[in-house]
């Protein structure tokens, strides 16, 4: 063992999951103590199954904790575990990075965090659910030693009420650099200059852009480093206006400048730039994308709800696509006609790579021809990052097929896959046998989300119901950490009636759910309303 190079074993370090290297190889001797050094200091938790992270708690970290400087905390079992042995955070008393990725935060969780960490100087924060997120929940929290601030993707982030500013204690002066990858408004910067006034470094990715007739007032006077990124499209002269307004607020300061932005103006790229190289004298590095659009044109009405909904999705989405900005994509819809087209003849006809493309939704309901299979291999064989499927079909048996076609090299890569059986607004249930054959399809697979419609009283031993669901995960799919179902009832029941079979599906579970054989389980209920109710389980 001594004799293998060092090189060799960093090579079978990449097929080991973080907690064996760690168990196995610390304190060994003094060269796999230094081989396993980034290890031991960048833990990441997110996956960890629930077994394996009580094991980390109880084998690794009361030793080793002074030696994490990176930490990764996701979900309520572990965010809450950790409030509840605070002894083990303080062993951490060297960290300096700190992610939370859950489904909900409140102020008091964030100073919780926070607080414990004497050295902490970077906060990153994630949620799991799509939606919007209060700036105030947040910003109001103690930060006031924090110097990078990062908002994450998954969420819009806005102010309500604008009186935190006024608050004590949300002057953060010590803040640098903040990242905020889904502003809602630029109306909100406003009162993050307020509150930020000596950053140097701003990293935004805005949905609306509105004027800012008062920021002129505000601007950080250190700010030097920007980097923007303009979700919504330039369509007329007085929106391009605004930005160039808004840009020149920074005219005295700002040295590196980076653009993303989307226009219709076909005279906007050279003018702009001319624009931007007289007004901004103290500039050293910019580099800018504009993508110039054809005018967004109205969806093709058709007799299929969904297809209509799909369809104005890829509109906004991608209104004219080239490769170029196929490049710049983190995600992608398929399997509406028009949108569908313009991609197979970009991708089969170009032999580049999508190194950013993380998300690929596939609708093979509308397409699941031979043809079709080799557009999708194609697309996944070239994106080397993507580890994520949402699969929406008519019924799970053609979800199977549709993933069996896949090369194995592209089954391999994925981690996270959504499946919806649905059809006309109508939802169906998954066949017994479904997690058996996603098992053998994608092998290591570690995130899975079900949405499927509850099952009735005359179930046949043909339908996968949640309580199989649980069993089949732990079962057959090894790799899994995270099931999350979420069960719709039927719209033909009222709303009365829907809540209380959601309800009783809630206390069916939660029975078997706290039988000792599932004790190396964590499970909560995320939403249970009317005709929906959606359960997380962490094996």
């Amino acid at each position: 063992m001594e004799k293998l190079p060092d090189e060799l074993w960093l090579s079978v370090f990449i097929y080991l999951h973080k907690f064996d290297i760690l168990y196995s190889f610390h304190s060994l001797n003094l060269r796999f103590q230094k081989l396993i050094g980034s290890y031991e200091s960048n833990i990441n938790l997110s996956d960890f199954s629930y077994k394996l992270f009580n094991r980390f708690c109880r084998e690794i970290l009361p030793i080793h904790g002074h030696d994490i400087h990176y930490l990764t905390i996701k979900g309520t079992h572990q965010l809450n575990f950790f409030r509840e042995n605070s002894t083990l955070l303080q062993r951490m008393d060297c960290l300096q990075c700190l992610t939370l990725i859950g489904r909900q935060y409140s102020i008091e969780l964030i100073d919780f965090y926070v607080k414990h960490f004497p050295l902490l100087n970077t906060f990153r924060i994630k949620l799991i659910n799509y939606g919007e997120q209060r700036l105030e929940d947040i910003l109001s929290s103690n930060l006031l030693l924090i110097t990078n601030l990062s908002l994450l993707e998954g969420n819009e982030y806005y102010f309500d009420g604008k009186n935190i500013v006024k608050q004590p204690g949300t002057r953060l002066s010590r803040l640098k650099t903040l990242t905020i990858q889904n502003l809602k408004t630029t109306s909100d910067l406003y009162y993050l200059f307020e509150m930020m006034f000596n950053l140097e470094e701003l990293n935004l990715s805005v949905n609306q852009f509105d004027s800012q007739p008062l920021l002129n007032s505000v601007v950080p006077k250190c700010l030097t480093m920007m980097n923007l990124e303009l979700n919504c499209t330039l369509h007329d002269q007085q929106t391009i206006e605004m930005l160039r307004e808004f840009l020149f607020l920074f005219r005295k300061q700002l040295k590196s400048l980076k653009l993303v932005i989307y226009c219709t103006d076909k005279s906007f790229d050279i003018e702009f730039y001319q624009n931007l190289k007289e007004n901004l004298p103290y500039l050293v590095s910019f580099a800018y994308s504009v993508e110039i659009l054809d005018p967004p044109r109205p969806p093709l009405p058709t007799e299929d709800t969904d297809s209509d909904r799909l369809a104005m999705i890829c509109e906004v989405l991608f209104p004219k696509m080239t490769f170029q900005r196929l490049q710049k994509e983190t995600q992608l819809v398929l399997g509406v006609d028009d949108q569908h087209s313009q991609l197979e003849s970009l991708i089969l006809s170009d032999g580049k790579s999508l190194p950013k493309l993380r998300t690929v939704f596939i609708f093979g309901k509308f397409r699941n021809s031979d043809a079709d299979m080799i557009f999708y291999s194609k697309l996944l064989s070239i994106s080397p990052n993507v580890t994520r499927l949402e699969v929406t079909h008519s019924s799970s048996t053609q979800t199977i097929d549709l993933l069996s076609k896949l090369p194995i090299t592209v089954r391999r890569m994925i981690k996270n896959l959504k499946c919806s059986n649905c059809y006309k607004e109508c939802t169906f249930e998954f066949h017994l046998t479904f997690l058996f054959e996603l098992s053998q399809i994608l092998p290591n697979l570690r995130d899975l989300i079900l949405f499927t419609i509850m099952p009735g009283d005359n179930t046949t031993e043909t339908i996968l119901t949640p309580k199989l669901a649980i069993e089949h995960s732990r079962k057959y799919c090894k790799r899994l950490i995270h099931l999350r179902m979420k069960l719709k009832v039927g719209s033909h029941y009222g709303e009365n009636v829907a809540g209380l079979i959601a309800q009783k599906m809630g206390q069916e579970l939660e029975v078997y759910l706290k039988d000792d054989q599932c004790k190396d389980l964590f499970y909560e209920d995320v939403f249970k309303d009317g005709h929906l109710y959606i359960l997380d389980v962490w094996l």
